[in-house]
């Protein structure tokens, strides 16, 4: 019972989504590589052990951009990608995703809540919801799932690299928003990508790796800085880092660091007591802040009024 009514409320939410917002795909045809993929998208709605309702996408093949416009009159002409973490398995939708896509639009910045690419989790709804709930929900594994969640993981292994499959989603869609630019009224070089988690990581790969047309105008990392991290990059663009107390490390401050040896508009904020995947709830919370502190350092770099 407690399934069947967790996935109307996911098809409820799937359906009012849909309705609100314009979703586009980001290629011409399927993604490359994915011909031959057999997981079909699955959306899991759940109960957290933190105490909160939580939705998380998995087995994403197809990758899109939901949109995000600010009201008419309230427009800045910048526009920033949004990419949820996940650990390249699920992504957490709704706190990484079109929270934060309509908090920037709300704010006259244009979000584009990227979904991208995601590892094989299973092959019917029951054996992506026993997924999510080892690893979100705070279900021990049985042996059962134990075993069916590594061979899902030898599934996804065959695949291919996740990792580098969400990055080139990541490069694809500042392509796709700059090559539309007009379409949304947005300024080509006001074009800017915040990640978290898993998604952070995908951004350190399209800042390191990119054409002109990929190049974002501006990022923020929030707890999602890359532990490969070893130099600056050549063409270093300005950087907000946020994340709990314990996630800025000296990998973190190294970065950080030579950004701003570079002379290179950078800010980093620390949140005592905060969590791993605070996202943005409007909770209250300290980390909350985030937004408005990455809106104000849009703001100080020229790219909002």
């Amino acid at each position: 019972m407690k399934q069947i009514i967790i996935s109307v409320i996911a098809v409820m939410m799937a359906l009012s989504l849909n309705a609100q917002n314009e979703i586009v795909k980001i290629y011409d045809g399927p993604a490359p590589g994915t011909d031959n993929w057999p997981q079909k998208e699955t959306l899991i709605d759940y109960w957290s052990p933190w105490g909160e309702w939580c939705t998380c996408l998995y087995n994403t093949v197809e990758p899109t951009l939901t949109v995000f416009t600010p009201a008419p009159g309230t427009e800045t002409g910048a526009a920033i990608v949004v990419c949820p973490g996940g650990g390249f398995t699920a992504l957490s939708w709704n706190t990484e995703g079109p929270q934060v896509g309509a908090w920037f639009a709300h704010h006259g910045v244009t979000a584009f809540v990227l979904k991208y690419r995601t590892a094989y989790s299973g092959a019917t709804y029951d054996e992506v919801y026993a997924t999510a709930m080892s690893q979100y929900g705070g279900v021990k594994d049985t042996p059962e799932v134990a075993e069916m969640r590594k061979k899902n993981r030898e599934i996804a292994a065959q695949q291919g690299d996740f990792a580098k499959f969400a990055a080139d989603d990541g490069r694809q869609a500042i392509y796709y928003v700059r090559k539309n630019a007009e379409k949304w009224g947005i300024d080509p070089h006001k074009i800017g990508i915040v990640g978290f988690s898993a998604g952070g990581m995908l951004i350190c790969d399209v800042m390191k790796n990119h054409t002109p047309e990929q190049r974002p105008d501006f990022v923020g990392l929030i707890y999602g800085a890359s532990r490969s991290y070893e130099k600056i990059i050549d063409d270093p663009m300005p950087l907000f880092i946020a994340a709990t107390q314990k996630e800025i490390t000296p990998v973190v401050f190294n970065m950080y660091n030579d950004w701003t040896n570079a002379n290179v508009a950078s800010e980093i904020h620390s949140f005592t007591g905060a969590r791993h995947g605070f996202g943005y709830r409007d909770n209250n919370t300290g980390e909350d802040l985030w937004v408005e502190m990455f809106l104000h350092f849009m703001r100080k770099g020229g790219f909002i009024k």
